[in-house]
């Protein structure tokens, strides 16, 4: 195929290369772990945190800046502790 990503089986069937999937294997399979939410790939075995997001897995948000001692549960929040 023009991205190389599959071969063809011996009744013509589509076999994916390792490390990507769909129909025609033109989705990365990211490192496992990866947020599917919060992260995505653009070739297998990696993990791209989308804005607010960071960490190996894409599952830490960002605090609001300045927040020294306070926690967040969704990106720019400060959630003091009491």
């Amino acid at each position: 195929d023009a991205f190389g990503h599959f071969t063809c089986g011996e009744r013509g069937e589509i076999i994916c290369n390792s490390g990507w999937k769909g129909q025609y294997c033109t989705e990365p399979i990211c490192l496992p772990g990866c947020d599917e939410e919060h992260g995505y790939c653009d070739k297998p075995g990696e993990c791209k945190c989308r804005v607010g997001f960071s960490g190996r897995y894409c599952d830490d948000c960002i605090r609001y800046p300045g927040c020294l001692h306070g926690t967040c549960q969704q990106p720019w929040q400060c959630n003091c502790q009491e």
